[in-house]
């Protein structure tokens, strides 16, 4: 399984990691740290023009310290946040993730955009999600 990383300070040769994180990480969980962020990206969607609630915004931060922190190499337990943002998505109306295989596929400006996260204390957690990726 191949795989692209570069959320940490230890990436090989600080262009990426491609068979195996140099910080531990496998491939397979990557690729769950992608899916997870894009279902994320697809929560936000659902929640956009509404209010979502708490358990919405909880999640987010849930979803967003397992990934773009780099610390949860568990891949049983991403699955199971993915499972939860997708219920919580389907309770706001639902809508599509981000497309997986168009994370890293854009100029390097936008790929660095959609790899930094943008807290704004004042909105809550939800707001993290909430950046424009069409």
């Amino acid at each position: 399984m191949s795989m692209f990383c570069f959320q940490c300070e230890e990436t090989a040769g600080g262009k990426g990691c491609t068979r195996a994180g140099v910080c531990g990480k496998e491939s397979q969980v990557a690729q769950k740290h992608d899916e997870l962020t894009c279902a994320l990206i697809g929560l936000a969607r659902a929640a956009e023009g509404k209010t979502p609630g708490k358990e919405a915004d909880e999640l987010v931060m849930k979803g967003l310290f397992a990934t773009v922190t780099n610390v949860n190499f568990d891949a049983k337990r991403i699955d199971e946040l993915l499972k939860l943002v997708r219920k919580e998505k389907e309770k706001l109306g639902g809508a599509e993730d981000f497309p997986a295989q168009d994370l890293w596929n854009e100029d390097k400006d936008t790929v660095s955009l959609r790899s930094t996260a943008f807290w704004d204390a004042g909105d809550g957690g939800i707001c993290l999600a909430r950046i424009r990726f069409e």
